[in-house]
């Protein structure tokens, strides 16, 4: 199957030949309010995809659509426009005639929700499948259809029914005026192939609502919202403004596919890449109203990850630095720095009502203002986006987080931050003193000393200071034996946080003792494809083979994109040359993974480490950031 990214008019091509990630590619239309269209370019492997609808104000999700089955016909390949998506068939269309012409198909997505489908040069039937639901709403009763006409509409309502009592409505509308169709309304069993290799309930019952008639080409107008009203005018303005709001799209899509100015030379398909995951990362931002007032966020990943998580979207913060971003970074700290939790000092791991806090996350948004700060003063900006107030506001609250996380963490016989489970990133293993959050402390403590001296609180600072100076001597003599630097206190266990380390606080070793750390760490992380495993293979509970929800795998063999991409950062910091050969690897396996892998044009989220594949959430935020900062840091970008 060939994919084709069409950049400004015009085309790349590349060829996935292994069946196993055909089955799981798919593609992703998304809009500002939080609504994605995530199809596979086949058939739909994942039960999770579909036409999904985010609610405004909580933003929930909603699936409602599942997906367009077009009959005896094969896919050929698919072309990405950013805003588009077309289809190409191997077989024809035969004119009166005797003219062959191409039979294909596209989706464009709606900014205000909906979307339209077009189909060329075919003559056969189309039938339409939804599965209405809460995203992880299971449950196989109390699901109810029912569809009417009304005014030149097809209307599917769907009603959520528990212990009798109607739970929600969602709304499935049809424009039906240039095309016939008949009524099927009946439920079909459906085997979702990445659901079951995930290992998880993968034979769902889906509701096949019709069958529509074509004979050569249609465009069809789709509505979906939790609201009747909202679903009839998505297509009202699809209808009238459809052919602007493409070429808006379109302008946009040239806009954030451009290219940029790089000191070293830069391959055709690393720009491919970068430009494919500049687009991307924009893709993940979501507008919505929350009483009254505009709200914004990234969502972690499709198609399950679409909430707002912290360490995510702030991990993913840098590149949007790099893009020169200034006042959106510096919306989303300030969202976040009035996000401390004025009791624990903690921020909430999702932006949701109930979720756990952790410390992690304060420590990550310390590291972006000190990113945005280094920034600033080098474009020489520093005073025309922050004020001298502001930074006073950013340092009283990182300073009242301090004072509380060291009073509810800080273990005071081992000098060190004494965590819950999910504090750190690897939040599926048991650990009490993690690795990572005590460099991240660290960090933490290294910003607010900064801070302090900004604002001329010198007693401050020299109490930061001295504190950053004792913590990393601890550090170094709890964590580091043998030129190895492990995950626990007094441990064996070796893991790719390592490398994270560096990221946060390579003043934390002389760069031969990192050398030497890095070395020692390579040889048992690195995988034979280039990516880095998240575990040791020589410990007993390595697992090479993605074990899909059981998570068994994740923190125990599986190889993140996102580590993989800084590991290349930090590498390249530390000793170009000496490492070249691994941040090449590196490189050309997330390129190749964004290039013709998962969800085309995104970063997956993970691969096993036996071999390069595209794993768990398939377009995931933080490797798409994490590409971009490494091309910004290997090619220099000016």
């Amino acid at each position: 199957m060939k994919i084709t990214y069409n950049l400004k008019d015009q085309d790349f091509s590349y060829e996935q030949n292994d069946l196993n990630e055909i089955l799981k590619s798919n593609f992703l239309l998304t809009n500002s309010k939080g609504d994605f269209l995530n199809l596979g370019v086949k058939n739909n492997s994942s039960k999770f995809q579909g036409f999904n609808y985010c609610d405004q104000k909580s933003l929930e999700i909603f699936k409602i659509f599942d997906e367009i089955n077009i009959e005896n016909l094969e896919v050929e390949e698919v072309i990405y426009s950013g805003y588009k998506i077309e289809r190409k068939y191997s077989s024809k269309f035969i004119k009166e005639d005797n003219k062959n012409l191409e039979t294909k198909d596209s989706f464009y997505l709606g900014p205000t929700g909906g979307f339209i489908y077009e189909i060329e040069n075919y003559e056969g039937d189309i039938s339409i499948d939804l599965d209405s639901r809460l995203q992880f709403d299971f449950d196989k009763w109390g699901r109810d259809y029912k569809t009417y006409k009304e005014n030149g509409l097809i209307i599917t309502e769907y009603t959520k029914i528990s212990k009798n009592i109607p739970e929600y409505k969602l709304y499935f509308i049809i424009k039906s005026q240039n095309f016939s169709y008949d009524l099927i309304e009946n439920w079909i069993e459906k085997e979702y192939s990445y659901s079951k290799l995930r290992n998880t309930e993968y034979n769902l019952f889906i509701y096949r609502l019709l069958k529509m008639n074509i004979s050569g080409s249609k465009k069809i107008f789709f509505g979906a919202s939790t609201s009747k009203e909202d679903a009839i005018n998505q297509i009202s303005l699809l209808e009238k403004h459809g052919d602007e709001l493409i070429n808006f799209d379109n302008e946009l899509f040239n806009e954030l596919t451009k290219s940029k100015n790089f000191k070293k030379p830069i391959s055709r398909d690393l720009d491919i890449a970068y430009k494919l995951s500049n687009n991307a990362i924009y893709n993940f931002f979501n507008k919505s109203l929350d009483k009254g007032n505009l709200k914004s966020g990234f969502f972690a990943g499709f198609p399950w990850f679409s909430k707002v998580w912290t360490r995510d979207e702030l991990v993913g913060l840098r590149s949007f630095i790099n893009n020169e971003e200034y006042y959106l970074v510096k919306q989303r700290i300030f969202y976040y720095i009035d996000s401390i939790n004025e009791e624990t000092g903690l921020i909430k791991r999702i932006d949701e009502k109930g979720s756990l806090e952790s410390c992690d996350s304060v420590f990550w948004l310390a590291k972006r203002i000190g990113d945005l700060i280094f920034k600033l003063e080098k474009d020489n900006k520093f005073k025309e986006v922050l004020s001298f107030n502001e930074i006073r506001i950013i340092y009283d609250k990182l300073n009242f987080a301090f004072k509380k996380i060291t009073q509810n963490y800080w273990d005071k016989k081992n000098e060190l931050l004494s965590v819950k489970d999910g504090d750190s990133w690897m939040d599926t293993i048991p650990a009490q003193f993690p690795l990572d959050v005590q460099v991240q402390f660290l960090e933490f403590i290294s910003i607010l000393a900064q801070l302090a001296s900004i604002l001329n609180r010198y007693k401050d600072a020299n109490y930061f200071l001295d504190f950053e100076n004792g913590l990393r001597e601890d550090i170094r003599d709890k964590y580091f034996r043998n030129n190895q630097l492990f995950n626990e206190a007094y441990s064996d266990d070796l893991r790719s946080n390592v490398f994270l380390c560096y990221y946060f606080y390579p003043q934390l070793f002389f760069k031969k003792d990192w050398e030497n750390i890095f070395d020692n760490a390579l040889k048992k992380l690195k995988t034979s494809w280039g990516g880095i495993s998240s575990l040791s293979k020589d410990d007993k509970r390595f697992i090479s083979n993605y074990s899909g929800e059981k998570n068994e795998s994740y923190h125990n063999g599986d190889s993140w994109y996102w580590i993989n991409n800084l590991t290349a950062i930090v590498l390249n910091d530390l000793n170009e040359k000496k490492y070249r050969e691994e941040i090449r690897n590196i490189l050309f396996s997330s390129t190749k993974d964004i290039l013709k892998m998962g969800t085309i044009g995104y970063g997956s989220e993970i691969s096993s480490s036996s071999s390069q594949k595209a794993e768990g959430c398939l377009a995931q935020l933080w490797s798409s950031t994490t590409y971009l900062e490494m091309i910004d840091n290997l090619f220099e970008r000016e």
